[in-house]
């Protein structure tokens, strides 16, 4: 009988300590998780005003699906000019007015791209073209593009005849077309277009079907948020 009692004792006893590290590991558990969620709602000291950090989403459940940039100057007419976001874990920052643009890109220490899964595989992780370059590589390739298009008569009074011309036809149809238009569209036939007259000292019909495919691929790969196929047609 005692033999009996003390096996049973010492059953309870491990079923109790059992319970009384499953309820340990439980807090503990809940602790982490808070801690997790904590930091990850936490913005670094420093950084630019803006909305809430959402643990682990941040922002994109309030980002609209269209038209983000007007979304963006709602939010800096509450939080100025700089707005800080996170777009998930990604730290964001956001800046609107021409002020704060031009001092921006003028600023050494912005001087910088985000990481890029597919054009590290593509280029073995080297800098290699224009988009993707960065600190002294992408000023030793600037420099370099600018001599190159000064050396096609950039900045030079060609240029600027060049310029007038095309946006002469530029205002012509706009002011032709019946109804709305898109910007994008008009626009960038005119910027390629005078690119092209510079390089290749030949300017196309704005009606031209190639120039009209070619400005249709490189909107459709920014509007993707993807340009690693656009880096390849320049590098």
């Amino acid at each position: 009988v005692s033999r009996c009692l003390l096996r049973h004792a010492s059953t309870e006893n491990f079923k109790r300590s059992c319970r009384d590290s499953l309820k340990m590991l439980l807090i503990i558990a809940v602790v982490l998780l808070f801690y997790f969620l904590y930091i990850n709602s936490c913005k670094p000291r420093g950084y630019p005003p803006g909305p809430v950090r959402l643990p682990l989403v941040g922002f994109l459940p309030y980002i609209k699906k269209e038209c983000f940039h007007k979304q963006a100057t709602q939010l800096s007419s509450t939080y100025g000019n700089v707005i800080g976001l996170y777009f998930g874990t990604k730290a964001n920052v956001v800046v609107n007015g021409w002020d704060a643009v031009k001092d921006s890109l003028l600023n050494d220490q912005l001087n910088g791209r985000p990481e890029n899964l597919i054009y590290n595989i593509i280029f073995d992780g080297k800098q290699r073209g224009m988009l993707y370059v960065e600190k002294d590589f992408f000023k030793e390739q600037r420099r370099f593009t600018l001599h190159q298009f000064r050396n096609l008569g950039f900045g030079k009074q060609s240029s600027k005849e060049v310029i007038h011309e095309e946006v002469n036809d530029l205002i012509k149809e706009i002011q032709e077309t019946e109804g709305s238009i898109l910007i994008k569209d008009v626009v960038g036939v005119s910027a390629i277009n005078i690119l092209w007259a510079l390089m290749g000292g030949k300017r196309f019909s704005r009606s031209d079907d190639r120039l009209l495919h070619l400005v249709k691929v490189v909107n459709d790969l920014f509007s993707s948020g993807d340009v690693s196929c656009l880096q390849l047609m320049f590098s």
